[in-house]
């Protein structure tokens, strides 16, 4: 302020003794640039104090049932270390609103928080305080889930996850088929986001092995802390191999990202290096690529409750989100074909009129020249928030693969898509799939942790073997009703989902399925 008056008085006596017009292209460039460090320079405000409120699963203030206070003695709180990893300030720093803004987003995108805020109290001029308040979600999921394998046969597996192993934030997945120990069964999956206690880095492993493949993946690298973050990259290295047939795929690439710092009018360049090598009955596609595209968005969060998790305050983005690039297949790359592709997502969020409206369209285009083929993955979803409990999702799905392989690559039916029909009635090469739901979860509360919740559907699909044209009228039909159960205040988020299903042709009765450990 006293920089800004200082410069008018001098652009004040300067009229007066030079022309109002050579003052003017001088002296104005200079008064916007001195009004701006004015307007952003340091408040002298600092964080000097960080305290942290942690709350059990159950409210202790409420009246808890004995099994509602044996979970909260059982569940290991999170860490306060684990917390201040995703804070992006700390004592001594200057007190920045957006920081805490970022900081609270940061505390509620994790699974193993129900609710997150911080409150700065002022302690006098130049010093706050910052509160950190988070309240515990149970992490811990242990039980049978009635499952279908990636040819439709029923599995029973035991099940443990852990969202925060120890209240580090670690997360832990490990499955086990308990009917075909000789099979080898089983899932293992870890996550860290703040891998060696270092904020925002990032590391996944994953083992899946069934009587039919085993799949390896490995992911590491540095995720944006905030949307002001400059950069991010990533490594990924997975492989899968056929225990049925001589076939196996690496699948790994580098990406990073540069951002302009900014959450309006967000620019992004993205690149990446993929090697893709397929080899299949001793024939051998390497498909590697360069890519580099451009993100931009003008999303601004907004903070609500329960628009998707149930009774929860959430961080969601309302605006248009584009993005889009070339990839290039070459033998300069190491590729063994030539060819070109493209990627395009586009996301627009609004509000209109109390409802939430979010659309997002995924396009993924390759053509191989040696093959004279092309692959396409779209993917175009639609949902509309009615109210917290009224949500109506059309979903419209589209897969093809090279045609280089003679074996099915996909599959519909019962958990897959297309809820009338039996998986082995529908292998192929690509398939079509459309599904519309209306949703409505009731505003009863069983137990503290159960929501009820009930669904009428309708899907519309099938799948296409190698040449076969895709026409309309030969596509499958279904419509049903599902009745579920949520299980509230569950990092996974799960569910019980008991659905019937009535197929549109004749020579199939109607099906009943009983399905659990899906996300909602």
């Amino acid at each position: 302020l006293i920089a800004l008056v200082i410069s008018s008085l001098i652009y004040y006596c300067l009229q007066i003794k030079f022309k109002l017009n050579i003052a003017s292209l001088f002296f104005i460039p200079i008064i916007l640039f001195v009004q701006n460090t004015a307007l952003f320079a340091d408040s002298g405000v600092h964080i000097v104090d960080i305290q942290f409120n942690r709350y059990s699963v159950f409210n202790e203030s409420e009246s808890l049932s004995g099994v509602h206070k044996l979970m909260n003695k059982l569940h290991i709180p999170t860490k306060i270390s684990s917390i201040k990893n995703d804070l992006l300030f700390k004592e001594g720093d200057l007190y920045d609103t957006e920081i805490i803004k970022n900081s609270e987003r940061n505390l509620r995108n994790k699974k193993y928080f129900y609710n997150a805020s911080i409150v700065i109290e002022y302690i006098d001029d130049s010093s706050v305080r910052a509160v950190i308040n988070t309240t515990d979600q149970w992490t811990t999921t242990l039980g049978l889930a009635l499952k279908k394998d990636e040819k439709g046969a029923n599995l029973v597996k035991l099940i443990f996850k852990e969202h925060n192993f120890l209240g580090l934030g670690k997360e832990l997945k490990i499955k086990k088929d308990l009917f075909h120990f000789n099979f080898n069964n089983q899932e293992f999956e870890y996550n860290d986001d703040n891998f060696l206690n270092k904020r925002n880095s990032v590391l996944s492993l994953a083992y899946i092995e069934t009587q039919y493949s085993q799949t390896k993946n490995i992911r590491f690298g540095k995720k944006y802390a905030s949307d002001f973050d400059k950069y991010s990259y990533y490594f990924n290295i997975q492989g899968s191999e056929s225990l049925e047939s001589n076939d196996s795929l690496d699948n790994n690439f580098i990406e990073g990202y540069i951002s302009n710092r900014r959450l309006i009018n967000r620019l992004e360049i993205a690149a990446r290096i993929h090697q893709y090598q397929n080899i299949f009955n001793e024939k051998k596609i390497k498909m590697n690529y360069i890519f580099g595209g451009l993100n931009y968005s003008t999303s601004k969060y907004i903070t609500s409750k329960g628009l998707f998790k149930f009774g929860q305050i959430e961080d969601i983005k309302l605006g248009t989100q584009v993005g889009g690039g070339i990839k290039l297949i070459n033998t300069a790359f190491g590729a063994n074909i030539n060819g070109f592709g493209w990627e395009l997502n586009i996301k627009h969020s609004y509000n209109k009129n109390q409802d939430f409206i979010f659309q997002n369209y995924n396009f993924d285009y390759s053509y191989l020249k040696d093959y004279s083929n092309n692959t396409l993955d779209f993917k175009i979803d639609y949902l509309h928030l009615y109210s917290e409990n009224f949500k109506f999702i059309n979903r419209i799905t589209f897969k093809k693969m090279h045609t280089y392989k003679s074996g099915y690559a996909y599959s519909l039916g019962e958990n897959k898509g297309l809820r009338g029909y039996k998986s082995i009635s529908f292998e192929g090469n690509k398939y079509l799939l459309m599904n519309t739901e209306l949703q409505y979860i009731f505003k009863k509360e069983f137990f503290k942790i159960l929501i009820p919740g009930i669904n009428i559907f309708y899907d519309a699909g099938r799948t296409y073997n190698q040449g076969e044209q895709i026409k309309l009228n030969k596509i499958y039909h279904d419509a049903g009703i599902s009745f579920r159960m949520i299980i509230h205040r569950s990092s996974s988020f799960q569910e019980l989902n008991f659905a019937i299903s009535k197929p549109f042709k004749n020579e199939h009765s109607a099906y009943f399925s009983f399905q659990t450990n899906l996300d909602f």
